[in-house]
């Protein structure tokens, strides 16, 4: 899955709900750009497999439809050239914050609830969930490898700085403070 080119990493349940049609569905008008699909297999591996042969693009497209962990999952995020999670709804989207966390640019859809974040951060592209959006989105961030690492190096940068453990403990404090200083005012 990692050998040849950087490939579009798409992480997570493999189910209807995460849109990876849509990618697939693009992937023609992007070429030779690789997708690789991994994570458990929510009963949609095999049609996704079918429609990569559908829309030609099967020999570019890798499905590994079964829990990641560890170092073949550091390996996939290692190799990435940027996440894509075009999602049809999505509450949070806590993948594409692991990758924001690895440097990983990121492409998404206003539907996922971290697409915010991406857009605030400048950690990648927020794009239509059309196909036109999603295939000018993954052209646009492999044609600029520079302004894609840059992109990664924002989402980082913002994942650290708000929601790495630090961050985390000094709002917890902040909060426990609040709620003792409550208690001794009551």
């Amino acid at each position: 899955a990692i050998a040849g080119a950087p490939p579009i990493l798409a992480f997570g349940r493999i189910s209807w709900e995460k849109g990876l049609d849509r990618l697939l569905e693009a992937l023609p008008r992007v070429p030779n750009a690789r997708l690789v699909i991994a994570g458990d297999d929510g009963g949609h591996a095999a049609t996704l497999a079918e429609k990569a042969r559908l829309f030609r693009v099967d020999e570019r497209v890798t499905i590994i439809a079964r829990q990641v962990g560890g170092a073949d999952k550091e390996a996939l995020f290692g190799s990435a050239a940027l996440f894509a999670m075009t999602s049809l709804s999505e509450n949070f989207g806590l993948a594409a914050f692991e990758a924001m966390r690895r440097s990983l640019p990121v492409l998404t859809v206003p539907d996922v609830g971290m697409s915010e974040i991406v857009r605030e951060a400048g950690a990648g592209a927020v794009v239509a969930p059309s196909l036109e959006g999603i295939a000018d989105g993954l052209g646009a961030l492999l044609a600029d490898r520079v302004a894609s690492r840059a992109m990664g190096l924002r989402g980082r940068e913002r994942v650290v700085a708000e929601y790495g453990w630090d961050a985390i403990a000094t709002r917890m404090s902040a909060v426990y403070r609040s709620a003792i200083e409550g208690t001794r005012r009551a």
